[in-house]
């Protein structure tokens, strides 16, 4: 029996349009009726995410930058995990070679490399409608921007004297050889765990903020185990708690070592690959 549903966000639970489809929405809502926990796991900060499940009104515990944030469904911090000062000295000489992109995302806000770079991509990013009959699609401004992300600084004003909590780092380059060196580089340091949500990333925590962990820290607090746990994911951050739950889905579209490494095959987030599995769940349960 599966008493907690573990969904990640992009590519997963959310379509192509990079948001939760109204028939994914009426799934998630028909799970909770049924009794079954629903909750996200996702590389992005909580801001971001949350916007996306309130727009349907879906309201869940979130593990937040693969596991280095935890909130509870009001959006309270629970815990967090984040990376040592000592292994961000290290981690962050990396920044300076120019063919690389840098996000460090802390408690005071996001401090970036190359802000203009920054501010353009994610602008493409997120400027599609909330819902499926929003049809609006206004260019989201700067300032909005910096409202839904907190603040945005360029990487020269983080003071390494003063230097704030350091949850994540992202590393972002068209470069593969070096971006697969630098991951090489930083993988020796033992306390740190470097994945990807694509193939032009790098995501850089602690060893310990990872998707799998913090479900099963999570579990460990209710009545039941992680054989009763479900999770579905498709990128390389989502590994841990793909190999580390009862019931595990891969979407079509996710990378090869994850649907090699996982239970089940699910459709593509194109297809509503979520809301099928959730349905599936419901009507037959997996034993």
């Amino acid at each position: 029996m599966i008493k907690l549903f573990v969904s990640d966000l992009d590519g997963t639970l959310l379509n192509e349009h990079h948001v939760i489809s109204d028939r994914t929405a009426e799934a998630i809502r028909a799970l909770q009726d049924n009794g079954i926990e629903f909750m996200v796991a996702t590389g992005r900060e909580y801001f971001s995410a949350h916007q996306l499940l309130s727009a349907h009104n879906i309201h869940c515990r979130m593990i937040n930058l693969n596991g280095a944030v935890i909130h509870d469904d009001e959006g309270n911090v629970l815990k967090t995990q984040p990376i040592e000062a000592g292994d961000f000295a290290t981690i962050i000489k990396h920044i300076e070679d120019p063919s690389i992109n840098a996000t460090v995302i802390t408690d005071k806000g996001f401090y970036v490399s190359d802000y203009e770079n920054y501010v353009q991509r994610m602008k493409r990013f997120i400027n599609n409608p909330h819902t499926e009959q929003d049809s609006g699609n206004e260019d989201i401004t700067v300032a909005q921007l910096s409202l839904l992300y907190r603040e945005i600084k360029p990487l020269s004003q983080l003071d390494s004297k003063q230097l704030p909590v350091v949850y994540k780092v992202m590393f972002f380059s068209s470069d593969l050889d070096k971006l697969g060196q630098t991951r090489r580089n930083i993988e020796t340091l033992p306390t740190i765990d470097v994945t990807s949500s694509n193939h032009d990333n790098l995501e850089i925590t602690h060893i310990k903020a990872q998707k799998g962990l913090a479900i099963e820290e999570y579990v460990r607090t209710q009545d039941y185990t992680m054989a009763e746990v479900a999770a579905i994911g498709d990128s390389l951050n989502d590994r841990s708690m793909i190999q580390m739950v009862g019931h595990s889905y891969a979407m079509a579209n996710g990378v090869d070592s994850i649907k090699e490494s996982a239970r089940y095959l699910a459709p593509s987030n194109e297809l509503d690959g979520v809301a099928q599995v959730i349905n599936q769940i419901i009507d037959n349960p997996p034993k």
